[in-house]
């Protein structure tokens, strides 16, 4: 029997594991299946728990959700001050301020989707990748991870919140399935779908999880991701690599787009996120207001009713 009622509005609270939005995807395509739902990717590259508590509103609970599943903690820990070239203070330190100041963030995240008149769904953040070799340098910080997997558990119990133990459930599989990506921090392809099945699993969607049947995009949500996807990576540019810039100088358009050029030919790796996201803002940032609205269209509509 499914939580969800026709009508329902779906909102996923997160940083860039959510933003790019398979696991999301896959769990929609799913629901949708049976419920006239909406889901709205609220997602952000670079985000964190405190930043999140800043734009909660206008960026998320302006969907006017039923369920807001809130996922941080990759970009919570500070892992930075644990990189052999960090020589600016006390690694150990900021690292246990920035978990302290997780708990906090979070559980105010938590009251204000209550207070809102949603429920929240929390969610643990995926394990970080120390346990296979690679290219990246390897922090050892997954012991951050666990430590905010705990406050997330302490929350959803104090709260009465749903649950979706993404940490438990991945563990187990990290030297074989190999769920995490080279960068020790995104899931690959594989790691999305298992977390879309152990999101409808533990919501009580789906009775077993199926890791081995890859996930298959239906037309009418692929179109639609499609969209999200080229919105999501102009976001990043705004927000992430432009955002202090444009708050020190009111510039206009054209010369964000010029800027985006610039950092676009410095990048050597062009398939690289951050090349892909400054193409995706060099050909669509002046149509944004477009897409925005076909995003919405095709969320309301999502069968292409045109």
């Amino acid at each position: 029997m499914s939580i969800f009622k026709n009508g329902d509005v779906i909102c996923t609270l997160s940083d860039s594991i959510t933003a790019g939005g398979l696991w999301m995807a896959e769990a929609y395509q799913h629901i949708g299946k049976h419920a006239d739902v909406r889901f709205y990717n609220c997602g952000t590259s670079g985000s964190t728990a405190t930043l999140a508590v800043d734009h909660i509103y206008n960026y998320c609970l302006s969907k006017n959700p039923d369920y807001v599943a809130v996922m941080f903690g990759a970009n919570d820990i500070d892992s930075w001050a644990l990189r052999k070239s960090y020589d600016k203070g006390d690694s150990a330190q900021i690292v246990s301020a920035a978990v302290k100041r997780h708990a906090v963030k979070m559980e105010e995240i938590v009251r204000r989707i209550i207070e809102f008149g949603a429920k929240p769904i929390l969610c643990t953040a995926v394990p970080y990748d120390e346990y296979n070799d690679g290219p990246e340098e390897n922090l050892r910080c997954d012991y951050l991870l666990d430590e905010c997997a705990e406050i997330v558990r302490a929350l959803a119990e104090k709260y009465g919140c749903m649950l979706v133990d993404f940490r438990k459930r991945l563990l187990p599989y990290m030297t074989t399935l190999k769920p995490i990506s080279y960068d020790r921090v995104h899931p690959t392809p594989q790691g999305y779908h298992m977390m879309g099945q152990i999101f409808l699993n533990e919501i009580g969607e789906i009775d077993t999880v199926d890791f081995d049947t890859p996930f298959t995009f239906e037309p009418w949500n692929q179109e639609r991701y499609n969209v999200e996807l080229i919105l999501k990576r102009i976001h990043f540019i705004d927000y992430d690599l432009l955002y202090r810039l444009s708050n020190e100088d009111a510039i206009s358009i054209p010369d964000k787009i010029e800027k985006c050029k610039s950092r676009y030919d410095a990048e050597t790796n062009k398939k690289g996120y951050i090349a892909l996201c400054c193409d995706a803002y060099i050909n669509y940032k002046s149509t944004e207001d477009r897409l925005e609205n076909e995003l919405t269209r095709l969320t309301i509509y999502p069968r292409n009713l045109k």
